[in-house]
Order: structure tokens, then sequence, then C-alpha cells
């Protein structure tokens, strides 16, 4: 963590998508110590397209789309619902200082929608060199 007070983030949102996303950040929520110093204040958005990656969350860091019934891998639906849907995301849950997005691209929800959020955030100008870098490269992968 000490990459964070060379960034100076004050806030970090952690941009959860998919399955993989989601639990990637309880893996990490797992792993941190309680009563734990941080460095930062850390906020966390699980996205995802079904109600069964939803335990444990609160239901108000937890954005449900295409009412639950998941993508199956559907690429082409999963475009179009997350096209439709990514303003709305977007005015849920506001942008931090540093902002990371997990996904995986293996499955729809993931493939789609953590594209294309962090295309979202990078166009917005939500980065620093660094993570244009990384970011511009996973987008390029796909």
């Amino acid at each position: 963590m000490s990459e964070l007070i060379a960034l100076n983030a004050r806030s970090i949102r952690f941009w959860n998508v998919g399955g993989t996303g989601i639990n990637l950040a309880r893996s990490y929520r797992a792993d941190q110590p309680k009563n734990s110093e941080q460095l930062a204040n850390e906020q966390f958005a699980y996205i995802d397209t079904s109600f069964s990656n939803m335990g444990g969350a609160s239901e108000e860091d937890f954005f449900v789309i295409n009412e639950g019934k998941g993508l199956g891998k559907d690429h082409v639906q999963g475009n179009k619902i997350f096209d439709a849907e990514l303003p709305n995301i977007r005015a849920r849950f506001k942008p931090a200082d540093l902002n990371v997005v997990t996904f995986g691209l293996a499955g729809g929800t993931g493939a789609t929608g953590g594209r294309k959020l962090l295309a979202s955030l990078l166009a917005d100008g939500h980065n620093r060199s660094e993570e244009r870098r990384v970011g511009k490269e996973c987008m390029e992968s796909v």
C-alpha cells in the first residue's frame, strides 16, 4: 500500500464488475486486518447481472443489472445492457481520487461491463499516466 502515499489518494473506489471482479474484492477485503489503519478511504461498488454474487455485500454497494438474470457469456446482450445502464451506474457511484476496476474476461458481465466502465472512467479523465497505459493495454487486448 505504500504506492497510495506516493499517489496522494485520499479515497479509492473499487469498481468490481461481474463474478470475478466481485470475488477479487471479497478476497482483498478478507485479507485486510480488522481495525487496520487505512491510508485512504476505501469505497466499493459491486456491479453484476446476477443476484448469486451479492452474498455479503451491502445493498447500497450492489448494483444489479438485467433483473439479476445473468448474461451467460452473451456479449452482444451485455453490450446493449451496459450501454443503457452505464449512466445509472455512474450516477449512483461517484469516482474517487483513485479508481480500480476489477473484472474478468471469461464471462459476460465483466467482459462487457468491466471494459465499458473502464473506458468511461478513462474518457472522463479519472486516470493517471500509469493507469491510462494499463487501461489502454487491457482495452486493446480484447
